[in-house]
């Protein structure tokens, strides 16, 4: 077997961690996707910033620009501007040759357009700082902006010219119209303050929010912060008697009080799915402090019955609430999820979205072949279900719509899900049956659609090596992927499923300047699959139904 090319490329010379500061990277990627002309394309833009610790801001920014997906870079500081200090990189999502760079607003407010996929740039200035952008999701020019004062602004020329929709908007609370639903394809959904404890939900067009034209779907006032416009779904919350009731309006009709079963009350709801015409709901009630309980609706999403109870919740690192309940990609209605039972957390499994729930089945055996003593209900396997939010990472989960059937999971066996002794895991028939694959935690990484997998080991030490798999991580194979180790930082894999190009970024020291190690696969996918190659593989649940 012929191993994969690997190509080096060492980043620039002003990007060290020091005592003082430390650097961080934006990556955007245009491959494998194809832009409005058709071709495919090979540009890579990254923009790394230097932060003073001592200062307590960014004092450096660098734009860098592959055109032959990260085999080389060049510098684009003098495109931009040799003192701008750039803050934040956009790619319109309906057109990735356009992209759109914000600076810093404690310097300069102004944001650089392209239109050329980062070739060059025309700069613009801002009579506002922008605080966050949502573009549009068919309309490649229309975008909308919220600013540090609570202002929203439209643009439709992508960031050339800008005007004021309305003012006081609460944060995160403004969406766009969805076609097939909404009159208008230029309509904004938005909540605006009105005073301490009350706001508005209102519908304005495009260019035109005056009092004439704008659209009021509630007439009276709701919660702040309580306005949710997801798919055919619109969700607000509205107070009643000293009470937080919650109402829902399906494909933009009226509004109803949502039907919780009896002895329900909520302190708090978070909506968790829109799909398939159900809303899944996680819902804290009145004596719960760190689970919720799990609710599913019918087609409207007024009447709600309970999926399942006392869900593990936690804090993320922006404050928001994270629910242990994690969706399979590749086939439908098949979810786990961590549930307190007796004050240990257990991991379960449905196959038909919450219908019936099942512990998982240990392996048979451990790594090195050893048999596992594990019998159900007082022994099973336990998985961390978080997703990473970082970009440069795998988190603890990990599936693929193009590879259905295979989960790959941290997790341990035993009465359990703890922390500690946490090994890799992975299923090939959706988690009927497991194998543990590496007895110390490691990022996993799909390739070439799922034929092949490649394993990190995530550790604070410095490393050389990954590991390919090419038979669904039965047996590995080593490469060194560099001459000295590398305090991996993360790794930068292509946009989509067909992954064939991944880029490793870190440091040789903690004073050392970026390395970035592009690693090309593309060599070793040559075979061409033949009816030998396959086999049949059908979902069964063989395993026995919990109670709820």
């Amino acid at each position: 077997m012929t191993g994969p090319f690997i190509y080096g490329t060492e980043a620039n010379d002003a990007e060290e961690k020091s005592e003082k500061g430390a650097s961080r990277f934006t990556w955007s990627t245009n491959r494998g996707g194809p832009s409005t002309r058709g071709r495919l394309l090979d540009v890579i833009l990254m923009l790394t910033k230097y932060y003073d610790f001592n200062s307590g801001r960014v004092t450096e920014s660098s734009l860098w620009r592959s055109t032959d997906y990260g085999t080389t870079y060049e510098k684009l500081n003098e495109k931009v501007g040799p003192k701008v200090i750039l803050s934040y990189l956009y790619v319109s999502p309906n057109n990735k040759r356009k992209i759109m760079l914000l600076t810093d607003p404690e310097v300069e407010s102004s944001l650089l357009i392209s239109l050329d996929e980062g070739a060059s740039y025309q700069k613009h200035g801002l009579a506002f700082d922008i605080l966050s952008l949502l573009f549009h999701p068919e309309q490649e020019d229309w975008i909308l902006a919220y600013s540090h004062d609570q202002k929203l602004y439209v643009s439709v020329e992508f960031g050339r010219r800008w005007q004021l929709v309305h003012d006081s908007v609460v944060p995160n609370r403004f969406y766009w119209s969805r076609l097939g639903l909404d009159k208008d394809q230029g309509m904004i959904h938005l909540e605006t303050s009105v005073s301490d404890g009350r706001s508005q939900y209102i519908t304005c067009k495009l260019q035109n929010c005056s009092d004439g034209n704008r659209g009021k779907p509630f007439p009276g006032f709701i919660i702040p912060n309580s306005l949710v416009v997801q798919d055919e779904y619109v969700f607000i919350q509205v107070p009643v008697g000293g009470q937080s009731i919650h109402y829902v309006s399906y494909k933009r009709n009226a509004f109803y009080p949502m039907k919780l079963p009896k002895y329900t009350l909520p302190k708090d709801l978070q909506i968790i799915s829109t799909d398939d015409n159900q809303v899944v709901a996680a819902i804290q009630d009145w004596h719960q402090n760190d689970s919720y309980n799990l609710y599913m609706s019918e087609s409207r999403g007024l009447f709600f019955t309970l999926m399942l109870e006392s869900v593990v919740s936690s804090r993320g690192p922006e404050g928001n609430i994270m629910i242990d309940l994690y969706e399979v990609a590749g086939i439908k209605g098949v979810f786990l999820s961590n549930k307190v039972v007796e004050n240990q957390v257990k991991t379960y499994i449905t196959y038909n979205k919450g219908r019936d729930w099942h512990l998982l089945r240990a392996p048979a055996t451990d790594l090195e072949g050893n048999k596992l003593d594990c019998e159900q209900p007082q022994c099973s396997l336990h998985l961390h279900l978080h997703v990473s939010e970082n970009p440069y990472t795998s988190g603890n989960i990990v599936s693929k719509d193009s590879a259905p059937g295979i989960i790959i999971a941290s997790g341990v066996v035993g009465t359990e899900l703890t922390s500690t002794n946490v090994s890799i895991f992975i299923t090939s028939d959706a988690g009927n049956t497991w194998r543990e694959i590496f007895q110390e935690e490691y990022s996993i990484f799909f390739l070439n659609q799922g034929g092949s997998l490649v394993a990190i080991r995530h550790t604070p030490l410095p490393i050389r090596h990954i590991w390919l798999s090419f038979d669904e991580g039965r047996n590995w194979d080593k490469y060194s992927f560099t001459s000295s180790p590398l305090y991996v930082d993360g790794v930068l894999g292509e946009p989509g499923e067909d992954i064939l190009i991944m880029t490793i970024f870190g440091h040789f020291s903690h004073r050392s300047e970026w390395q970035l190690v592009k690693i090309d696969f593309r060599s070793i996918f040559q075979h061409r699959c033949t009816s030998e190659d396959y086999v049949t593989w059908q979902l069964h649940n063989e395993v026995r139904a919990i109670n709820k």
